[in-house]
């Protein structure tokens, strides 16, 4: 009886440790591999991967930051979960997003949920990461910073992930934002985003030529132009095969060209979108240059 006893103890004591382990990140640079069975991650400082290393994250595992930290991608980052374990970045507070800069092209976000970071969601500077199947949820609202995703000079894949909820003041894009970016951006959900300027769902602003297809852009809002999608300055989007519907604006509800900007819209259902002040709640263009093909 005894040996039993003394077994089940062991076992309650055991079973308890998986459930309590936690790593504690001080801050710094980072390598190697984070594991579910050592999650979840507590991180204390800013934290970053040199460029010539490799941080590989586990499905399942929790990230969690206990303040304003943020999290630089200069080397390789691979943060892979599944369809039903994904790898969660997070904060009790807010935390300052993933920002690659300069990052290796094979980089990849796969199965993840990020949230609650003030500057932004993802933000890539010079980098291409394969961006898939990820949830970017109540990002943004600090100043300056960004949404959901903010590009610059970066052509990422961006696939199957729902950007909900995010916001951006003082600046356009409040889920995705593009400056000199081309990404793909295949059936991606894009709902719900804010912005003080243009482009509440996406901003395509200067020599931005992104590919948008397959994707449900609605329930977005931008106090100035474009609740759906603005172009700016020269963007020239390729829009296909997507719903762009109940997005609000002052002008443009779902899609605002503005300011010499190229667009061509095909295939798309563009629906139920508001301007408060009647010009274009479906789509408007003011492009003294430019040309819109729909």
């Amino acid at each position: 009886m005894k040996i039993k006893i003394l077994s089940l103890l062991s076992l309650e004591i055991f079973l308890l440790t998986l459930i309590s382990a936690e790593t504690t990140i001080p801050g710094g640079t980072i390598s190697g591999t984070w594991t579910k069975s050592n999650s979840p991650y507590n991180i204390t400082g800013n934290i970053s991967i040199p460029a010539d290393d490799t941080l590989v994250i586990e499905p399942g595992v929790e990230v969690e930051f206990s303040g304003s930290y943020s999290f630089t991608v200069n080397g390789l980052l691979k943060a892979v979960g599944s369809e039903n374990d994904s790898i969660h970045f997070t904060a009790s507070t807010n935390w300052m997003g993933l920002s690659f800069n300069n990052a290796p092209d094979s980089s990849h976000l796969a199965y993840c949920i990020i949230e609650r970071s003030t500057y932004g969601g993802i933000v890539c500077n010079n980098s291409h990461p394969v961006i898939s199947h990820c949830s970017i949820i109540e990002n943004g609202g600090g100043f300056p910073g960004f949404g959901g995703i903010g590009l610059i000079n970066s052509n990422p894949s961006i696939s199957f992930c729902s950007i909900r909820n995010n916001e951006i003041l003082f600046n356009s894009g409040g889920g995705i934002s593009l400056e000199n970016s081309s990404p793909l951006i295949f059936n991606c959900s894009i709902t719900g985003n804010y912005t003080s300027i243009s482009g509440g769902g996406i901003s395509c602003g200067t020599g931005s030529v992104p590919l948008i297809s397959h994707s449900n852009i609605s329930g977005n809002e931008a106090n100035t132009s474009g609740g759906g999608i603005a172009v700016l300055n020269g963007g020239n989007p390729l829009i296909s095969n997507c719903t762009i519907s109940h997005d609000t604006s002052f002008s443009g509800g779902g899609i605002a060209c503005l300011y010499g900007s190229y667009c061509t819209i095909s295939g798309c259902i563009i629906a139920s979108n508001y301007a408060t002040n009647e010009y274009g709640g479906g789509i408007y263009i003011l492009s003294a240059v430019g040309n819109v093909t729909i």
